[in-house]
C-alpha cells in the first residue's frame, strides 16, 4: 500500500506543475485591459472639469452682457448725474450669479477722456464690468471675466 500513495502525491503533484498559474499572455492581456480601463477614467475625468470651468465662465459672460445691456439702454444723463456709478465688488441680486460658487460682481465706470471723475462736461464713458468666483476647490478663479464697453451721449 506505501507504494499506491506515492503514485497519488505523484499524479498531484504533476498535475499542479502543469495546469498552475497563469500564462504570460493571459497576465499581459490582463494588464493592457487595466492600463485601457484607467485611461478612459482619467481621460472622461479631465473632460468634465474642462466642461465645469466653460459651464462657470458662461454664467459670467451672461452675467457681464446682461448687465452692459442695461447700462446701454439707461439715458445718458444717469451717468453724468451719478445714478449709475461704481458698484463694490458684492452680490447685486442677478439670479445666475447664484450659481457661482460666491459669486461677485464689481462695476467700474469712468470718463474715457479725462479719468475717474464723471461730470456733466463728459460725452463718452467707459464701462468694465467684472465677475468673480471661486472653482470647487474655494480658490477664487484667476483671471475674473472681465468685459469693458464704452457708452457716450449720442448713444453707442
Amino acid at each position: 500500500m506505501p507504494s499506491a500513495s506515492r503514485t497519488i502525491n505523484k499524479k498531484q503533484l504533476t498535475r499542479n506543475n502543469v495546469h498552475g498559474g497563469f500564462s504570460l499572455i493571459e497576465i499581459l492581456l490582463s494588464l493592457f485591459f487595466i492600463i485601457a480601463i484607467v485611461t478612459i477614467l482619467f481621460s472622461t475625468s479631465g473632460s468634465l472639469l474642462t466642461r465645469r470651468r466653460s459651464d462657470q465662465q458662461s454664467i459670467a459672460a451672461k452675467i457681464a452682457t446682461k448687465e452692459i445691456e442695461r447700462l446701454r439702454s439707461v439715458p445718458f444723463s444717469n451717468f453724468q448725474n451719478g445714478t449709475e456709478t461704481n458698484y463694490n465688488c458684492a452680490n447685486n441680486g442677478d439670479p445666475d450669479l447664484a450659481k457661482l460658487r460666491a459669486g461677485l460682481f464689481c462695476r467700474i465706470v469712468t470718463d474715457y477722456g479725462d479719468g475717474p471723475p464723471i461730470n456733466s462736461s463728459t460725452k463718452i464713458v467707459q464701462v468694465t464690468v467684472e465677475i468673480r468666483w471661486n472653482n470647487d476647490n474655494n480658490v477664487q478663479v484667476q483671471p475674473p471675466l472681465r468685459m469693458d464697453t464704452l457708452i457716450s451721449e449720442s448713444g453707442l
